[in-house]
């Protein structure tokens, strides 16, 4: 996939998603629950298996759209707590070329 096919793929997750925390008294704001992640991915993208939609989620999240609220933990198919970062939800993704980092 190339890194505009990963940039278009992130902002459309971040623009779909259902997010936990969009209820006022909820104070975790931007924040998804990972196996809602992965139902995302199977119904708008063309992963056909929750491995292959939980490959795509780990692609976008090594490029630190988003990162485990409980420290270290990688992406998997379970109720685990994600939060877009701050390069996300200002439209940006982060994206390497040869050891330089740029936003997008």
């Amino acid at each position: 996939m190339s890194e505009s096919q990963i940039y278009e793929l992130t902002n459309r997750f971040f623009n779909g998603v259902t997010r936990i925390g969009e209820d006022p008294k909820n104070p975790i704001k931007q924040c998804f629950k990972g196996n809602v992640a992965v139902d995302w991915f199977l119904q708008n993208t063309t992963a056909s298996t929750r491995q292959e939609a939980v490959f795509l989620a780990q692609m976008i999240m090594h490029k630190k759209a988003f990162i485990s609220v409980e420290k270290n933990r990688p992406f998997k198919d379970k109720s685990w707590v994600y939060q877009f970062t701050e390069a996300s939800t200002e439209g940006r993704v982060l994206i390497t070329h040869d050891k330089e980092t740029l936003y997008y």
